[in-house]
């Protein structure tokens, strides 16, 4: 479901009531079987789906809502805090590699 939608932000305990298990059910089934929270792993889920609307040209502040965050400041800090570096810096890099890569193939065919 968050997959589809990461912007849900549905806790737990719904979550739960919807597919008919219990919080403490899932939070134990989470740290076994992914070694971290749900909440740890909605982070991951959204964060995955900024790089591909990133990837894709989209902006920052666009996507931090399409990923489901509050605002842009908390969205900036938690995909730094994964992926290492501002999500401006992600898609001004990916740009400038995929350009690089661009302009070095169009020389091999010269």
């Amino acid at each position: 479901m968050l997959y589809e939608n990461p912007a849900d932000n549905a806790s737990l305990a719904e979550l739960g009531k919807t597919i008919g298990a219990s919080t403490r059910t899932l939070s134990r089934l989470f740290r076994d079987e992914l070694g971290m929270t749900f909440y740890e792993w909605r982070t991951q889920l959204r964060v995955h789906h900024a790089l591909v609307l990133l990837a894709d040209g989209h902006d920052t502040t666009r996507t931090a809502y399409a990923c489901g965050w509050a605002n842009p400041s908390s969205f900036i800090a938690a995909f730094t805090d994964i992926i290492g570096t501002t999500p401006g810096r992600y898609r001004t890099g990916r740009q400038t590699t995929i350009s690089a890569r661009l302009k070095s193939g169009l020389r091999d065919v010269e």
